[in-house]
């Protein structure tokens, strides 16, 4: 491995690292989440339908519970795990846009430069 590729592979890693701690940071932010919201060239991009039919079927799960007369155990357990994945859904949905308004901030940063 060249001193180059060296270099270059720790600036990927500090910059994967800094991307990271950026989402973190505007994630327990409001202020920053309004702001983010506020601009205008992102989009959100991901798929509401998936995210909806993961609320329909939670919806579902809780009205057979709720209906239900004995051990629900399984139930309980089947609605933990959707509603797991609803909200891992929802987190990349999340950090995918704030990713996406992090790289457009600094886009016109010249990598090569640094």
């Amino acid at each position: 491995m060249t001193p180059y590729q060296h270099f270059k592979e720790h600036l990927s890693s500090d910059i994967q690292y800094s991307r990271y701690q950026m989402v973190s940071a505007i994630l327990c932010d409001s202020e920053a989440l309004e702001e983010l919201d506020d601009y205008s060239e992102l989009r959100l991009d991901f798929d509401l339908g998936q995210i909806g039919q993961k609320v329909e079927y939670i919806r579902y799960l809780v009205k057979g519970i709720a209906a239900s007369k004995g051990n629900v155990q399984a139930e309980l357990w089947a609605l933990h795990n959707e509603r797991i994945e609803l909200a891992k859904l929802i987190e990349e949905a999340l950090v995918k846009h704030i990713t996406t308004y992090i790289d457009a901030q600094y886009r016109d940063v010249d990598m090569h430069a640094l």
